[in-house]
């Protein structure tokens, strides 16, 4: 996580604004998902750009570490 978040094979980072979609996306993957928060009204102020996919994703190309946080759901 010293990276942060990087799209790797997408041209974007995806995030969502409820918990439900984050979780239900993450377990395409694993059958216990981590939540990651974003502080993105800090990141946003810092300069990193935040792009509206639809109604409940947006998009970044990438979000540093110190803006990123582990949450026991």
């Amino acid at each position: 996580m010293t990276k942060g978040l990087r799209p790797m094979a997408r041209k974007n980072v995806h995030l969502s604004i409820e918990t439900a979609t984050a979780m239900n996306v993450g377990r395409r993957k694993d059958r216990q998902p981590l939540l990651l928060r974003i502080d993105a009204e800090r990141a946003w102020q810092a300069g990193i750009a935040f792009y509206q996919g639809d109604e409940v994703v947006w998009l970044a190309d990438h979000i540093p570490a110190e803006y990123i946080r582990v949450d026991g759901v």
